[in-house]
């Protein structure tokens, strides 16, 4: 896929925001696809040569699928899937532990703008993230006599 077309399905320069962001976080080589038919991201290693591959929605099927976001907000939405898919990568972690949701929340906070951090889509997914981390602690169990 040529650069043009790249940076067209995600509707922003995401061929440089992502290369900074995995700079950043040490990570060799990332394959990015625009291949997700549902608005959400996914991550794995693949390949004999261990290669992050992030699997994104293109900005066109974000917005179709999430019709109350702005052009704007869906760009939003594709830099916060697009940290959260890298900082899964850096630890090789599928669940939200404190690494991977401090991770994520600090790259939003470092390369989303102001206003896309006010997003309501994105504080909501922010506090979502946190409260993934949160250790939940059960009733204890009562040792019988």
């Amino acid at each position: 896929m040529d650069l043009e077309t790249f940076r067209q399905l995600a509707g922003f320069e995401a061929d440089s925001y992502i290369k900074k962001m995995k700079d950043e976080l040490g990570i060799k080589r990332v394959r990015v696809l625009f291949d997700n038919q549902t608005s959400r991201a996914m991550s794995r290693y693949a390949g004999p040569d261990e290669v992050l591959e992030i699997h994104l929605p293109a900005l066109t099927t974000i917005l179709s699928q999430r019709p109350e976001l702005s052009a704007a907000e869906g760009i939003a939405k594709l830099k916060s899937a697009i940290a959260e898919e890298l900082c899964h990568g850096q630890f090789r972690e599928t669940d939200h532990n404190q690494s991977v949701v401090g991770c994520t929340i600090s790259q939003m906070h470092k390369h989303l703008t102001s206003e896309e951090l006010s997003y309501p889509y994105i504080k909501d997914k922010i506090s979502h993230l946190e409260q993934a981390a949160e250790v939940f602690k059960g009733t204890p169990i009562n040792k019988q006599d």
